[in-house]
């Protein structure tokens, strides 16, 4: 059962990445301007949802992309090489603003990455987790013990 699947919400209250007919990069700019229209000048979220791949990605800020560098949009749409396919992102600079981050990730798989997101040398290029750095809020890990297993003083 997925994560989401058993909570109730609001039609009005979903708003996809994505829309048939729509080239990725304007649905980028349309989605940053639903997002201003939504969130206002400031664009802060309560709480944020996340999850981490084994390269250490999160949302679709994968390793080696130009989107890491991202410094003021909120949302950034691009080509990924590697899979073939157009990404929509949010951005660190709105993932940052955020009152609350939590990143869940489990599996051995994820293990070595989130070592190095949570207790490795700054490597934003290798591992784009590291980016979420919350400006005025928390940033929580929910891991379960084989993604924590090389974690020093493991949970």
């Amino acid at each position: 059962m997925a994560l989401m699947s058993e909570i109730y919400t609001l039609s009005s209250n979903v708003f996809p990445m994505y829309k048939e007919g729509v080239k990725p990069e304007i649905f980028g700019i349309l989605y940053n301007t639903l997002l201003e229209e939504k969130l206002g000048d400031e664009g802060v979220m309560d709480l944020i949802l996340l999850g981490m791949g084994g390269d250490g990605h999160t949302v679709s800020l994968f390793p080696g992309t130009k989107v890491i560098e991202e410094k003021e949009k909120w949302v950034s749409a691009y080509y990924l090489k590697a899979q073939q396919m157009y990404r929509i992102t949010l951005t660190a600079p709105f993932l940052n603003k955020a009152k609350k981050i939590v990143v869940i990730t489990f599996g051995e798989g994820k293990s070595g990455a989130l070592k190095e997101v949570l207790e490795g040398e700054d490597d934003v290029a290798l591992y784009p987790s590291q980016l979420l750095v919350p400006t005025k809020g928390e940033l929580l890990f929910l891991v379960d013990e084989n993604a924590a297993k090389y974690l020093n003083g493991n949970v």
